[in-house]
Parts: C-alpha cells; structure tokens; sequence
C-alpha cells in the first residue's frame, strides 16, 4: 500500500517555507509535510502537518502538484500563512534524538531554489518554473509527475524501461 502524504508549498513574498533534512549520510531539503491520517482529508492532513512543523496556521489555496512513485502518493497544495510564529513546531521530528535525522524549518529566499538540493527533484524544478512564469500563485492546473525508475525492476532491465519511457513521453 502506498504511503499517501500531503505537503505545503507556503511562499510569502521572496520567501519560500522548507524543511531542510540531515540524515547520517546526505542532507537535503523538501516541502513541509506528512502521511495522511485516517479520517483526515488532504487539506486537514497538511493544515495539521504545517502546524506541527512550522508552527504556524495556513489555509488551503489550492492543490498544484501530485507525485506518484511505487511506495507513495505525495499531494502539494499552495498555502498561504495566516498566523503564528515560524519556526516553532513540536512535532515528532523534534524530539531530541530523532530516528529519522535532524530537521530544520528555513525560510529561503525563492531566487536560491535553483542552488539548493531539494526533493523530489522533478516537483523542485516544476516549482521553480511555475514561480518564474507565474509568480506565487503559480499555475491553475494540477501537474502529475511519476517516479520513472521502479524498484521492483531488476537493475538490468531498469535500462530498457527508462529508454521505452523517454521515447514514448520525450
């Protein structure tokens, strides 16, 4: 079953709201966010997932982006900030040690989105072109993106697959 989550994508200004992530071995940043409860609807989980991250009340403009790969579902919605403090979220990845890694909310400049490690890649450079063409309300339509390399693949049929991909999507 696919893990289906909900992120935030909250830009105020020439600011953008990201989480950036250290783990033992590489360090990256990601849109705020988090699985989807039972009961909950995909606003409902990312109003709560932001308030336990950041810190801070949002509301739902509108979803923009969706990422399928084989073990998740993600959702992006454009947010807009309406109250609170950023940077002052209790969430689980918090606590000191966490098991996942250390996290860090940073408001980033969205001109230095082209500089940073950000995933999944494929949703960062969609984001950064929607900014450029759009500004922050970014685009109307919703835009789904695939995981086009499966782990279920055995590595030396992954080569085929990816040449069947670019020919029939290029």
């Amino acid at each position: 079953m696919k893990r289906v989550s909900a992120r935030a994508i909250i830009i105020e200004g020439d600011k953008i709201g990201l989480m950036y992530r250290k783990k033992t071995t590489h360090a990256f940043y990601c849109l705020p966010g988090g699985k989807q409860e039972t009961g909950e609807t995909l606003e409902q989980t990312v109003v709560r997932e932001i308030k336990e991250e950041f810190g801070i009340d949002i509301v739902v403009i509108k979803k923009v982006y969706e990422f399928v790969s084989e073990s998740a579902h993600q959702h992006f919605f454009l947010c807009r900030w309406v109250d609170g403090i950023f940077g002052t979220g209790q969430g689980e990845e918090f606590t000191v040690p966490s098991d996942k890694g250390y996290y860090e909310p940073r408001l980033i400049n969205v001109e230095h989105l082209k500089e940073l490690h950000i995933l999944p890649k494929k949703i960062a450079r969609q984001l950064r072109r929607d900014y450029e063409r759009f500004g922050e309300n970014l685009d109307n339509k919703v835009k789904v993106f695939y995981d086009d390399k499966p782990t279920t693949i055995p590595p030396k049929f992954q080569k085929f697959r990816r040449k069947s991909y670019k020919t029939k999507h290029a």
